[in-house]
C-alpha cells in the first residue's frame, strides 16, 4: 500500500504507457512525467512528449549498437582504438629512438621520463613556446628522480601532429 503523505517524487509511478521509461532499476524514487507535464504550457507538452519519445529511441539504439546487436557501430570504435594504439607505438618507438627514456607505457598515455623537476619544468616550458602541451609531472605526484612529461595522445592527433611532436621532442633533447 502507498503512502499518501509522501513526497510525489518518492510515490510509484501509475501504470500507463509511459511506466516503462519512468522506472528505474531497483526502484529507485522516479519523477512523474505528470508532475513535470503540469507545469509546462499546453503548447509545450506535445513537443516534450515527442523528444522524450525521440531520446528513448535513440538511446535504445545506441545500446543495441554497442551490444550484441550492432557489431558494425562497435567496429567503428574498434578500429579508432586500433589506430589510437598503432599511433602511439609509432611515436613510443620515435621517441625511443632519439634516446627518452618512455618507461613501460602501453597506453595512449606515454610519460617521457627526464629525471630532475627542474629539467621537465624547462623542457615543457620550451614545448609549449612551439605550441605543444606536455605538462611536466613532479614529485610527490612521481616518485623523487622520476619528474616526467606526460604525453596524452587521442585519436583526434593526426599524423602531422605527431611529426611536430617528433620533431620538437628531437630539438629538445640536444
Amino acid at each position: 500500500m502507498e503512502r499518501t503523505g509522501a513526497p510525489a517524487i518518492w510515490r510509484k509511478p501509475p501504470a500507463n504507457r509511459y511506466s516503462r521509461f519512468l522506472s528505474l532499476p531497483l526502484q529507485r524514487p522516479t519523477l512523474q512525467i505528470e508532475n513535470v507535464m503540469g507545469y509546462l504550457p499546453e503548447h509545450l507538452k506535445d513537443l516534450v512528449k515527442a523528444a522524450m519519445r525521440g531520446a528513448f529511441r535513440l538511446s535504445a539504439r545506441e545500446g543495441m549498437a554497442l551490444g550484441e546487436a550492432g557489431p558494425l557501430a562497435r567496429a567503428g570504435i574498434s578500429q579508432r582504438r586500433r589506430e589510437l594504439a598503432a599511433r602511439a607505438d609509432g611515436l613510443r618507438q620515435a621517441l625511443a629512438g632519439q634516446g627518452w627514456n618512455l618507461g613501460r607505457s602501453a597506453s595512449q598515455i606515454i610519460p617521457v621520463i627526464v629525471g630532475r623537476p627542474d629539467r621537465a619544468v624547462a623542457l615543457s616550458g620550451r614545448l609549449r613556446a612551439k605550441g605543444l602541451l606536455l605538462p611536466a609531472i613532479r614529485p610527490p605526484t612521481v616518485p623523487e628522480g622520476q619528474a616526467c612529461l606526460r604525453i596524452s595522445l587521442t585519436w583526434g592527433h593526426t599524423e602531422p601532429m605527431i611529426a611536430a611532436l617528433v620533431g620538437a621532442m628531437a630539438e629538445a633533447f640536444t
